[in-house]
């Protein structure tokens, strides 16, 4: 069962209002009776200002706050955090790639100590490990999960380090001169300068971990499009097959759509 959704246009106005909420009512009525749905959801797209001080009439305000925009959003908009009822962390799977790579890029000792280690495992193909992984953590979903973080974690991680490096020195020693300390400094100049280029490699490496993704369902899976390949190539279906890398494809280019549009979004100065 589908679940009904009404989309709202803000016209110039950075976030919904009542009248606006109470306009999509008017058409969501058109479709079906109110009274009927346990639960309706209003999504307001906005900053993270106007939505905590303007009513839409809503019972609970929950708030989604992703990993990657760095944790000073409470500190620089404190009515949003005041007012929400519940807090959602979001994109939490990206979170171990982050302090690794700013720390190799920021400290030279940690960057001589990991880097050979990263540059070697790098270039280890990530397949060669199915069969150590099945045999030590089995059939379920954890080894599918641990390959795609074999595949993925150094080549972002490193190239985390190199959008650090290139961070202007110029910003560091301003914020130092104004009594900034490391985490600070961290947090309020390094994450927001790399936070595109941060963005940009999420997007390029997630390439990999799609195919991954397809490579472990073809190994060691009940279900999905891989294991569909798989089944297909051994009774001969080639339309099966063509279909199948198709999907693959178009679910790959909707998911770089969707980083683009995210990077358009969150690092719209950036633009």
């Amino acid at each position: 069962m589908g679940v009904p959704v009404v989309p709202i246009t803000t016209g110039r106005a950075c976030h919904l209002d009542a009248a606006m909420v109470s306009g999509g009512l008017k058409l969501l009525k058109q479709r079906l009776d109110p009274a009927s749905l346990d639960l309706l959801w209003v999504e307001n797209v906005g900053n993270l200002v106007c939505p905590a001080e303007f009513e839409v009439g809503e019972h609970r305000k929950v708030a989604l706050l992703s990993v990657t925009e760095g944790d000073d959003k409470p500190l620089k908009y404190p009515v949003m955090f005041r007012e929400a009822h519940c807090v959602l962390i979001t994109k939490t799977d990206l979170l171990p790639y982050l302090p690794i790579g700013i720390a190799m890029g920021t400290n030279p000792v940690i960057c001589r100590l990991l880097e050979p280690l990263m540059g070697l495992i790098r270039y280890m193909p990530a397949p060669a490990f199915i069969p150590l992984l099945i045999i030590y953590f089995g059939l379920d979903e954890l080894p599918k999960v641990l390959l795609i973080s074999i595949g993925t974690f150094f080549f972002n991680t490193l190239m985390i380090m190199d959008a650090v490096k290139f961070v202007p020195r110029e910003l560091v020693e301003t914020a130092r001169t104004l009594g900034g300390r490391t985490l600070p400094i961290l947090t309020r100049v390094v994450a927001p300068f790399i936070a595109p280029e941060v963005l940009d490699t999420y997007r390029i490496n997630m390439a990999s971990a799609w195919n991954l993704v397809i490579v472990a369902e073809l190994v060691a899976a009940t279900e999905g499009l891989g294991k569909r390949i798989s089944l297909a190539q051994r009774f001969l279906r080639t339309d099966e097959i063509f279909m199948g890398v198709i999907v693959i494809g178009l679910i790959g280019l909707l998911i770089d759509l969707g980083f683009r549009a995210l990077m358009r979004r969150a690092c719209s100065w950036a633009n």
